[in-house]
């Protein structure tokens, strides 16, 4: 069971809840001891299905993904994170394999721009 994700060296910002799946997102921020570094996000997967089993921890390197996932204007369903008109695919099949464990946020997040043929009228 998830207790608690706070420590002094991070900082919760935001959590989703994929129900189709029983997946929990959690947006963490690095708590730096000096005021001149750049934030760094993290995010933690768990499976609740699998007793809250950690299957993904990674730092979130792309600035758009990070303002995405901090900010929580999204809706996180079925593997997939919806936002404006794009869609990012969360490649669980990749994080679940045993083998995959340097995967890159590219590997990790698909990511599919205007996804809705919208018309200005």
């Amino acid at each position: 069971m998830i207790i608690s994700e706070n420590s002094p060296r991070f900082d919760f910002q935001n959590f989703a809840i994929d129900t189709k799946n029983g997946m929990l997102f959690l947006v963490l921020e690095f708590m730096s001891k000096t005021q001149t570094s750049t934030n760094q996000f993290f995010l933690k997967i768990f499976d609740l299905k699998e007793n809250d089993k950690i299957i993904l921890e990674t730092m979130i390197e792309n600035p758009t993904l990070q303002g995405i996932l901090c900010s929580g204007a999204y809706t996180l369903v079925d593997g997939h994170i919806y936002y404006n008109n794009n869609v990012i695919k969360v490649r669980y099949d990749l994080i679940k394999d045993k083998l995959a464990r340097n995967l890159t946020n590219d590997e990790i997040f698909n990511q599919y721009d205007d996804i809705l043929d919208l018309q200005n009228n």
